[in-house]
């Protein structure tokens, strides 16, 4: 080295537990992509001269993202310095490395880290203050007053566009419905927290429309509308680049000399034009762009076009396709435009703003002083929404603009269900993952679960519930932590059935996992479940607390509506449309259902196949936190026999229905005596009654597994809204006593 140094006279170690790469992450749009390297003197402290050139070997990355190495002097806050050039090592080809130029004088400790994130604009400020406005998005100024540091404090901005929110997401998040991005997602970190309020400036928001104040519009003023974000961030206003003088007067020319910024100048051409709504200057200032910036001319020339065809139809897709064909900026936004705003280690709250004469569109906002951290979005929402629901859109949103999207992998081996392997695998590689698990034998179970996104250094909560938990953990959760750039951990665990009596009548075993991302870097929890089945049943007998039916509410909506749908053809296919409905029209997760129901039930009635589809999204598609009832009842879309549907389910209500668990109870001591009597009205056999018998000890649970089992069989569901009626004129007829007559009499409506 040139001062000297030595490879002998330095250590270096790398580090990849998960603790060591969760601190260095700082925003939720880093990726990590190496080890954390420590670098320390042999011996003491060593002095340099000049300032120190660290590269790190980095693994493969997204290409959108920017690969940075940061560092950490004697475990001070991160830094970037100075990027290196990119360097290749004779022996190491296909190695990629990240550098960094690191001012230091003498060495103690280093820490280094490299990771991929967004491109980031640094800049420094001193007491005197600067204004910022970032060449990715000049609709932006940030102004930082005077003393807003102590000293000169570097300053990194990031910007991402516009989050155009589709149809699929308007099914996977429903507080996304009726809101649109608009303007820049802004990300601004300080070296230093603040001692000044900075404003923050936001020219433009796209084409947005409040339709209390909507006047009527030109093509051309409406084509400057859909345009103006798009031409700020591409004209180049200077003299040079366009013939000023041939489209402009002299005095406004003039005048545009005197803005202080390119983002200045083009606004306030685009005002003239706006203004004025002369075709003649319109033309004569596409003309001259055509000569000098032909691409810009020929956006503007393109999107023109598009509005004159949107008035020529009624067309609903119309609008649609301005986002399509150019960007979701110069799409039509109905609604108030508001801005939400996050700074450090706090949550989303809505901010007030103030508007402009100068720059109609324009919204400017104060960033509070004390943070070193602000991030700020745009929103176009319906006057009425509330400012809870609009902060959980933006908590939404936030997660969209970074997340990975990934799936949790739970397979069973064929020669041993007890057997599992699970991993957390990204959505891209979930068909090979699959594969790779039916080669080595583990092919059975449910699969794979709903995609969710997650960030770095997140982690996901496993836990097996309802009768089931992992050997090795027991009843603790397994914690998978996230890096996505990183190998991914592979799970190979074996199941254990808590309490085999539990469910000792019921056909195979069962029991759910369920996974959750707690809030934490992103403030917005993910949960799902998955449910796995066990094919050896071992008859034991039955101890401790009795073994209810689980998930009985669902079972018995599940074959009403499957007979509602079928009740005068066995095989109609209406319950189609249901199931359209219940997976939000997501055609993709109908067939994957229809498929995993026609591998069990291919040749089965409609109805038995109906019943299948309904279980099997709520076992495995269904949100974990959703009400699943509520959801199935409504995918009807037809109201009689939502109303139907709901009537049938309250005797079900946990708690308060009659054929709620609680109530079951109450029933069995009262007719304890003489359930055999009520079982044969109610159409259970001899062998039925037997077999009940010698299951259970003594009359109370014997009582309890024979209505158990009614209330989900078929001709109780069959007798519909008629149920509880039918069932008080069995028990009389059966000569049960009045404490059993007054307990059902209280539910007849």
């Amino acid at each position: 080295m040139p001062d000297g140094t030595k490879d002998s006279d330095l250590s270096c170690q790398g580090a990849d537990e998960d603790e060591d790469l969760y601190k260095c992450l700082e925003a939720n749009d880093e990726q990590v992509i190496s080890s954390v390297i420590t670098i320390k003197p042999q011996k003491g402290k060593k002095t340099f001269e000049l300032p120190m050139r660290v590269y790190v070997p980095i693994v493969s990355h997204d290409e959108s993202l920017q690969p940075t190495l940061k560092f950490s002097i004697k475990g001070q806050k991160w830094r970037t310095g100075k990027p290196l050039p990119d360097i290749e090592l004779p022996k190491m080809e296909d190695v990629s490395f990240v550098g960094v130029e690191i001012p230091i004088n003498q060495l103690e400790s280093i820490q280094c880290v490299a990771v991929a994130r967004h491109k980031r604009h640094e800049i420094e400020v001193d007491e005197k203050g600067k204004v910022v406005e970032p060449d990715v998005d000049r609709n932006i100024k940030v102004r930082f007053p005077q003393k807003a540091f102590p000293g000169k404090t570097t300053v990194a901005t990031k910007y991402h566009g516009p989050i155009k929110i589709s149809k699929l997401l308007f099914k996977k998040h429903k507080e996304l419905q009726n809101i649109k991005t608009a303007g820049s997602y802004i990300d601004i970190s300080c070296e230093n927290s603040t001692k000044e309020d900075p404003d923050l400036e936001m020219y433009d928001f796209g084409y947005v429309v409040d339709k209390k104040a909507q006047t009527n519009q030109s093509v051309n003023q409406e084509t400057l509308n859909r345009c103006s974000r798009w031409v700020v961030n591409h004209l180049n206003p200077d003299e040079t680049a366009l013939s000023l003088n041939d489209v402009f007067d002299s005095d406004f020319v003039e005048d545009l000399k005197t803005k202080d910024t390119e983002g200045d100048k083009t606004r306030s051409i685009i005002r003239h034009l706006h203004d004025s709504d002369s075709d003649s200057d319109f033309d004569k200032f596409l003309d001259s762009l055509k000569s000098f910036q032909p691409n810009v001319a020929n956006r503007i020339n393109s999107v023109k076009n598009q509005v004159k065809l949107s008035r020529k139809t009624v067309d609903t897709d119309s609008e649609d396709n301005f986002a399509s064909d150019f960007d979701p900026d110069f799409e039509k936004k109905d609604g108030t435009v508001c801005v939400v705003s996050k700074v450090t280690g706090k949550s989303w709250e809505v901010v007030p703003i103030e508007a402009s004469s100068e720059h109609p569109k324009a919204r400017f906002l104060k960033l509070p002083s004390g943070n070193d951290n602000y991030q700020v979005l745009g929103l176009v929402v319906p006057e009425d929404m509330s400012d809870e629901d609009i902060c959980k859109a933006a908590e939404i949103l936030e997660g969209l603009s970074c997340v990975t999207n990934v799936s949790i992998i739970c397979r069973q081996k064929r020669s041993n269900s007890h057997d599992v392997i699970i991993e957390c695998v990204k959505s891209e590689n979930v068909t090979n993952t699959l594969q790779h698990f039916d080669s080595i034998g583990y092919n059975d179970g449910p699969p794979e679960s709903t995609e969710f996104g997650v960030v770095d250094g997140e982690e996901i909560e496993i836990k097996f519930e309802s009768n089931l938990y992992l050997e090795r953990l027991k009843f603790s959760p397994m914690k998978i932590k996230f890096y996505k750039h990183l190998p991914f951990k592979r799970f190979v665990e074996h199941l254990v059935v808590v309490n085999k009596a539990d469910q000792v009548e019921e056909d195979t075993y069962h029991g759910y996992l369920k996974f959750n991302v707690p809030p934490g870097r992103l403030s917005l929890r993910r949960t799902r479940s998955l449910i796995l089945y066990f094919k050896y049943v071992f008859k034991v007998k039955v101890s401790g607390n009795f073994p209810y039916t689980l998930d009985v509410q669902v079972k018995a909506l599940a074959k009403f509506i499957a007979w509602q749908l079928t009740c005068t053809n066995f095989n109609s296919t209406r319950w189609v449309k249901l199931g359209g409905y219940l997976t939000d029209c997501d055609s993709q997760l109908y067939r994957q259902i229809c498929k995993n129901v026609d591998d069990h039930a291919a040749k089965a009635p409609q109805r038995d196949r109906c019943e299948q589809y309904i279980l099997y999204w709520a076992n495995h598609h269904a949100p974990l936190e959703s009400d699943k009832v509520e959801k199935i009842i409504t995918s009807h879309h037809d109201d009689k026999l939502e109303s139907e549907a709901r009537q049938f389910i309250k005797p079900y209500t946990g708690g308060t229905g009659i054929f709620s668990n609680d109530s079951l109870e109450k029933m069995s001591f009262a007719i304890a005596g003489e359930w055999e009597s009520m079982a044969k009205k109610l159409g259970f056999t001899n062998d039925e009654i037997n077999q009940i018998r010698h299951s259970q000890p003594g009359a109370v649970r014997q009582t309890l597994r024979m209505l158990d089992v009614w209330r989900l069989s078929d001709s109780a569901i069959h007798k519909g809204t008629d149920l509880v009626k039918n069932f008080l004129e069995t028990a009389k007829s059966a000569q049960c006593g009045a404490k059993l007559l007054t307990i059902i009499s209280k539910h007849v409506n």
